[in-house]
C-alpha cells in the first residue's frame, strides 16, 4: 500500500501512528518534570537583547489556506529579531504525486509569500529548517528548487548537509546565533549518500562544542525532527538525546514533528521544548490544532554573551469560523482544548 511505503517507521509503528492520529497519546515517563510556559530572570541584566520567536510545522494540504492571524501574533513577530519555523515540505513549481498517496507534501511560493505577509513577516528575519521527513517528497530536484526559492526571498534556510561543514549562523544585535537542523525520520529515500539534508545519526557524532568554538557561536540553537506522531511526551530515547546535546553546547532546543504540543524541560540551565506542534495545517484531531509561539529573549552581559533572560509561551487555537480559518487565544478555546494545553504543561489555563 501507498500509505506504508510513505512511512518512516516500522511496520509496528505505522499502525500505532494510524491509532494515535485519532486518539492521540497523553501517556507520560513518571520522571519527567515539566518547565514553566512562562521564565523570568530579573537579576540577569544585559547590554543588548536579542528576541526569538519559534513556530512548528508549516503544512501545506491541497486546498489548505493561509489562516487569519489573532493581532496579537503579529505584534509578537513585529518585536521579534529572529522567527524560526519547519517548512514541512518541498517548495516547487510543480507538484508531483506518488501512487496516489495523499501524504506527498507541497508547498507553493505564493502560498509562503501570502502566510508571510498576513502574519506581517520579513524575510530577513525568518529561519526555515528543511530538515524533516517530507523533504524528499518531490524528489532530490524539489530541496534543490526549495532552497533556491527560499532563499531567493531573502529567507535563511537551514538544515541541508552543507551545514555540516560550517555551521548555519547569522549575527543579530551583537550575537553569533547557530543554527543546527536535522531529521530522525525521512519518508523517501531520495538523495545520494552525503547529499540532502542533515540526519539524527549525523548530528550525534558532532562535536558540538568544536564547531560552536571554531565558528565563534555565542548561542547554539538545535532544530530536531524527532519523535514519534500524536504523542504529546517525548520518548525516553529523545530525552536522552536531548540532555547529550546540551551537555555537548546546545543552548536551546525547539522540536517538531509529533504534530501535538508537547512540553518544556529544563535541562542543566538549557531549555527544550519537545515540540511546538503544527503551526498551521489540516489535520484530523482537533488536539492537533492547539498551537503557540515560543518568545525567547536572550541577553549579553559583559563577556558572557547567549544567556537565557526570558521566554513565555503563547497559546493559540486553530478553528473554523464559516468558511475561515482563524486563530483565538487559547482562552477562548472550547474548554476540552484548554484541559489538554492544562494537561500537557501542568499548569492552570
Amino acid at each position: 500500500m501507498a500509505f506504508f511505503k510513505a512511512s518512516p517507521y516500522s511496520f509496528k509503528d505505522t499502525l500505532k501512528w494510524l491509532w494515535y492520529n485519532f486518539f492521540p497519546s497523553t501517556k507520560m515517563e513518571e520522571d519527567f518534570q515539566r518547565a514553566p510556559t512562562e521564565f523570568n530572570d530579573e537579576q540577569l541584566a544585559g547590554e543588548e537583547t536579542m528576541i526569538m520567536s519559534f513556530v512548528g510545522d508549516l503544512m501545506c494540504l491541497p486546498g489548505e489556506v493561509v489562516p487569519i492571524p489573532h493581532e496579537s501574533m503579529k505584534e509578537i513577530f513585529r518585536r521579534s529579531d529572529i522567527l524560526v519555523g519547519n517548512l514541512e515540505a518541498p517548495l516547487v513549481s510543480e507538484k508531483k504525486r506518488h501512487d496516489f498517496n495523499a501524504f506527498v507534501f507541497s508547498f507553493s511560493e505564493e502560498f509562503l509569500r501570502e502566510f508571510m505577509d498576513e502574519y506581517g513577516i520579513e524575510a530577513q528575519k525568518l529561519v526555515l529548517t528543511v530538515a524533516n521527513n517530507h523533504i524528499g517528497d518531490q524528489g532530490e530536484d524539489g530541496l534543490v528548487q526549495t532552497e533556491k526559492r527560499v532563499s531567493g526571498m531573502g529567507v535563511q534556510v537551514v538544515g541541508t548537509k552543507n551545514d555540516l561543514a560550517k555551521i548555519s549562523a547569522r549575527m543579530v544585535n551583537g550575537f553569533n546565533v547557530g543554527f543546527l537542523a536535522w531529521s530522525e525520520w525521512l519518508n523517501c529515500t531520495v538523495f545520494n549518500e552525503g547529499e540532502g539534508i542533515v540526519r539524527q545519526d549525523d548530528v550525534i557524532e558532532l562535536d558540538i562544542s568544536k564547531i560552536k568554538m571554531d565558528s565563534e557561536v555565542d548561542f547554539m540553537i538545535a532544530l530536531p525532527h524527532w519523535g514519534y506522531e500524536f504523542r504529546h511526551f517525548p520518548e525516553r530515547k529523545t530525552r536522552k538525546l536531548a540532555k547529550m546535546l546540551v551537555q555537548n553546547g546546545v543552548d536551546l532546543i525547539s522540536g517538531h514533528h509529533p504534530h501535538v504540543l508537547r512540553p518544556i524541560e529544563m535541562i542543566s540551565g538549557s531549555p527544550c521544548h519537545y515540540s511546538l506542534g503544527n503551526f498551521f495545517a489540516r489535520t484530523i484531531h482537533w488536539a492537533t490544532k492547539i498551537t503557540g509561539i515560543w518568545e525567547v529573549e536572550i541577553v549579553r552581559n559583559g563577556d558572557k554573551k547567549g544567556r537565557i533572560v526570558r521566554w513565555k509561551f503563547h497559546p493559540y487555537f486553530m478553528m473554523k469560523e464559516g468558511k475561515k480559518i482563524i486563530f483565538k487565544p487559547l482562552s477562548e478555546a472550547p474548554k476540552k482544548v484548554r484541559k489538554r494545553f492544562d494537561l500537557i504543561y501542568g499548569v492552570s489555563t
